[in-house]
């Protein structure tokens, strides 16, 4: 049998059945103990090379883009983006670049987790290759914490490998000042990319009469949020105080509510349009679309052994059930699928892995103070506290039900956005936290999957009982003052 969805299927819950689970392989090993043991470890990106006049710089924080393969480097661990998907706000960035009478300078291109942003990031670059006009492309690698110190010296390198004007003003500043790679990513920003611009918009160079992109992707894996702060401030003023120079910035990243804050303030508003996505109609068509391209192009490798029906319709709307929207779970999907149908390959006992090292990561990233309140909220959010019913308790109440005013709450949920709807604290009386896609449901119920973030339901209900012994215990101290409404 060429498609056998058995193997697939048990990592996922039977909808039908709240709180019924089919059973784990014994073979599925723990990715996230795996991604623990691995988050414990540094990771450096790799250091610079040489321009190509022949200048060396060594031992810097440079990543080196100068070789004659630099566009492939650059994408070499995107997702694969397909020209099928995401046409209207891979169009939308198309129409903002191309407008000579554009309101803003800068995009923030934000959506949860698994969505494609990669994808769609790879594409509108490649459309800015074509055009000349891709300035540079900083990727963040999620198994490498990117250190904020690597951003602009990138930045510079991949600049300096597509402008030759550009490259020999670089090359002459590192010669004559070797510190400079040791500077500031402020100061780096202003002594390597805008003072050599300047001089170039000076001089009426062409490379100035054109605007070029400045791609940021996964802004949220750069080394804390004091550099991702200082990051978007250094944006905001360049846009602002350098209006003759035409860098467009385009940062694609999840939703996190520090980014919000930082686009959001009113002393020193950025000069942004955002755009966000989300798991709608839209992007089940898309992603419908991307699965059916794909399964052609498998069709197409296993010419003469896969049959002309394959998968069936009902094997393809299985698989559209389970990917309900999600991209990276949709392309998991895929490659364990290609994997099962090549000869003389082994699939992987894992066909979710880069999903599940995904959600491992986010969950690494919880404060660790803050842990304990986390897997509460993420109780709640699995399995009802309310015996007999699937109802979720609104925002607000929960928050009272644990035991956290609103600041406290708030903090247990910042590094939660991006697999957590959160509504907004003026919203939190009326509206639940909702996870927005099951496979993050999946994942916390499944042991072998999530390994110490597993969602045990029987320590689920002890908790809820230990919660409610406590505020009964202090209904009696108060003589029946408590107010339960809501909770």
């Amino acid at each position: 049998m060429l498609f056998d969805l058995s193997r697939l299927r048990r990592y996922f819950r039977r909808r039908s059945v709240p709180g019924s689970y089919l059973p784990d392989s014994p073979h599925e090993s723990s990715t996230a103990s795996a991604v623990a043991a691995q988050g414990s470890q540094n990771h450096e990106v790799s250091t610079g090379g040489g321009f190509s006049s022949g200048f060396i710089v060594s031992n810097s924080a440079m990543v080196d883009f100068s070789n004659t393969h630099a566009q492939q480097v650059v994408f070499q661990n995107i997702m694969n983006g397909n020209p099928g998907t995401r046409k209207k706000i891979v169009a939308k960035l198309r129409d903002w670049f191309s407008d000579p009478k554009r309101q803003w300078k800068g995009m923030w291109l934000y959506g949860p987790a698994g969505t494609g942003k990669p994808a769609i990031a790879q594409t509108f670059a490649e459309w800015c290759v074509d055009q000349g006009s891709l300035g540079a492309a900083f990727f963040s690698r999620p198994n490498e914490r990117n250190k904020f110190k690597t951003v602009i010296p990138t930045i510079a390198y991949q600049l300096a490998a597509s402008f030759p004007a550009y490259e020999n003003l670089l090359s002459n500043l590192i010669a004559r000042d070797l510190t400079l790679l040791r500077k500031t990513p402020r100061i780096q920003l202003k002594k390597l990319i805008i003072e050599p611009f300047s001089a170039l918009k000076l001089q009426n160079h062409p490379i100035t009469h054109k605007p070029l992109l400045i791609l940021l992707n996964g802004l949220v894996e750069c080394h804390g949020l004091k550099g991702q702060r200082e990051l978007v401030e250094m944006i905001g003023e360049v846009i602002q105080l350098k209006v003759d120079l035409l860098f467009l910035w385009l940062i694609c990243s999840r939703p996190e509510p520090n980014l919000k804050c930082l686009l959001s303030r009113i002393d020193f508003a950025i000069d942004c349009d955002r755009h966000q996505l989300l798991i709608d109609s839209g992007t089940r068509e898309d992603v419908e679309q991307f699965l059916r391209d794909e399964f052609n192009n498998i069709q197409a490798r296993f010419l003469g052994i896969i049959d002309g029906d394959w998968p069936s319709p009902g094997q393809f709307k299985a698989i559209l059930d389970i990917t309900d929207g999600l991209f990276l779970l949709g392309s998991a999907t895929l490659k364990y699928i290609a994997f099962m149908q090549h000869a003389g390959q082994t699939a992987t006992d894992i066909p979710l892995e880069s999903l599940d090292l995904l959600y491992s990561r986010i969950l690494l990233d919880v404060a660790e103070p803050t842990i304990p309140a986390t897997r509460r909220i993420l109780y709640n959010c699995i399995y009802s506290p309310i015996c007999g019913s699937s109802a979720h308790i609104n925002a607000q109440p929960l928050a009272n039900l644990l035991g956290l005013d609103k600041t406290e709450f708030y903090n247990t949920l910042r590094s939660l956005h991006s697999v957590l709807e959160t509504p907004a604290p003026e919203d939190a009386l009326g509206e639940s936290l909702k996870m927005y896609h099951a496979s993050f449901k999946d994942f916390l119920c499944s042991p072998s999957r999530s390994g110490q973030f597993f969602a045990d339901e029987r320590k689920a209900r002890s908790e809820y009982s230990m919660v409610a012994f406590r505020w009964y215990k202090l209904e009696l101290e108060l003589d029946g003052a408590v107010n339960f409404n809501g909770v």
